[in-house]
């Protein structure tokens, strides 16, 4: 593997663990956004392995991880994205039991993909 490829395999974890340290230090907000974009990164990377097209709209890569079979995943991505959503647009903020949640199933969908 090139070492661009090394860099590019490693940025989803780089992101997940930069996620679980703003989670530490209780930043639940931008912590879910990590853990969305950490998710998102490993749908991509499987998409590609699978010489699949990777669309860049966020139903759209749920729907193509699906497609391929990895029905939790793309549940998975649908969830973070949401409370995404919540963590970015809405007056309400990320509760620790959320942002808990979304630690586990983004740890589960990297394992999965």
């Amino acid at each position: 593997m090139s070492s661009a490829s090394s860099r590019k395999a490693g940025k989803g974890e780089l992101m997940l663990n930069e996620a679980i340290r703003d989670l530490e230090a209780g930043c639940f907000n931008k912590a879910t956004g990590g853990f969305y974009f950490a998710v998102r990164w490993f749908a991509e990377r499987l998409l590609f392995r699978l010489g699949a097209p990777v669309p860049r709209r966020d139903d759209k890569l749920a729907n193509a991880i699906e497609n391929v079979g990895a029905i939790e995943p793309a549940e998975i991505l649908r969830t973070l994205y949401d409370l995404r959503l919540k963590a970015d647009y809405s007056d309400l903020e990320v509760t620790s039991s959320e942002v808990i949640h979304a630690k586990k199933t983004s740890t589960q969908s990297h394992k999965r993909t």
